[in-house]
């Protein structure tokens, strides 16, 4: 014969094997629950007493009444935002992982970050997946959580205290001179020639790709010479304000300057491209014998080019982070030497 799953209470208190369960009333209002974490009854009434005032602060609208908000939801949320920020590419791949580990039917209010870490290590074991790509799928759901704490669906974020995976340091890696112009070359071709004013744009300001792919035109003055790319538009939630020097003057003349509209539309869509490191730079690399993959890469390439002739405030500047520190990520050690700044880029970029 099995165990028995039968509950006996007492005082609200149920112990079935090693697991407890707390049933906290309050003015005729019950809640069955699982006490998580709890060893022993002393544990069990602390979380019962806990969730006892919550109850209670609940009653008379001092805290907010978690409702069960199916993982559906929040990914549809986040499908909202990607749309009303211009992304047009969907989390396809990780809203099916969330699926196929949860289902879409599970409640995110009960979520917490050890479910979190169990997921991690699923995505780890059975997918087979990089520290890095866990990474963003992690970060994918943190942001679908605190999308719905705004909207006033959820009142806790389970990823939020969650450190990231380490990330082997022999990924990343920078671009060299020669290299680069390996990748200037072939940009010349017939085959990539379409593709020059974005990977350009890239190398002359250091911005992330998606600031570049999704970049628009009312982001654009011209009068003033300025980029700017409001926080909601940018990863670092900065207000960036990037000033436009000769060459991307020119790669913004060679476009044909508009009032709205994307820069880098493909001309069969009128849409960015749903995956420019695939159907873009992957290829040039492949094509340039080169070891290396995303655009990424474009990036510590600028800050590893800057930190040969300029301070690391500037460079923290130039590349709009937060921290100098990471800053400091994004600069490896050359031999090449450069002058400043811009100078130090157009010098880099010249054959």
């Amino acid at each position: 014969m099995g165990k028995s799953t039968k509950k006996h209470y007492i005082n609200g208190i149920a112990q079935v094997g090693d697991t407890f369960y707390i049933r906290p009333k309050v003015h005729g209002k019950v809640r069955n629950i699982v006490a998580q974490g709890a060893k022993n009854r002393a544990e069990a009434n602390v979380i019962y007493e806990a969730e006892k005032y919550k109850m209670r602060q609940e009653e008379v609208g001092l805290a907010k009444v978690e409702k069960p908000v199916p993982l559906k939801d929040l990914c549809d949320i986040y499908k909202a935002y990607n749309a009303q920020n211009n992304r047009q590419r969907e989390p396809k791949e990780k809203i099916e992982a969330v699926r196929q580990f949860w289902g879409l039917n599970k409640d995110a209010a009960k979520l917490k970050q050890s479910d979190i870490i169990k997921f991690r290590s699923w995505l780890m074991k059975e997918k087979k997946l990089s520290n890095s790509t866990i990474n963003r799928y992690v970060a994918f759901l943190s942001k679908a959580f605190n999308l719905a704490i705004e909207d006033d669906l959820l009142i806790k974020n389970p990823c939020s205290h969650l450190d990231k995976l380490e990330e082997p340091d022999e990924n990343v890696k920078y671009l060299t001179k020669e290299e680069t112009d390996k990748v200037l070359e072939l940009l010349e071709t017939e085959e990539f020639i379409k593709f020059k004013p974005l990977v350009l744009m890239c190398f002359n300001t250091g911005f992330r790709i998606s600031n570049v792919n999704y970049m628009r035109w009312e982001w654009i003055n011209i009068d003033k010479k300025l980029i700017r790319i409001k926080p909601k538009d940018n990863k670092g939630k900065q207000d960036i304000k990037h000033r436009i020097n000769d060459d991307v003057y020119s790669i913004l003349m060679e476009l044909g300057v508009k009032d709205s509209g994307y820069l880098f539309a493909r001309e069969e869509t009128g849409m960015p491209y749903a995956n420019p490191s695939r159907d873009i730079i992957n290829k040039i690399f492949n094509k340039a014998g080169i070891e290396a993959n995303g655009f990424h890469i474009i990036r510590h390439s600028v800050g590893t080019t800057l930190g040969e002739g300029t301070t690391p405030t500037k460079i923290m500047g130039f590349l709009h982070h937060k921290d100098i520190r990471t800053s400091m990520k994004y600069v490896h050690n050359t031999d090449d030497e450069f002058t400043k700044e811009h100078s130090i880029i157009k010098n880099f970029l010249k054959r």
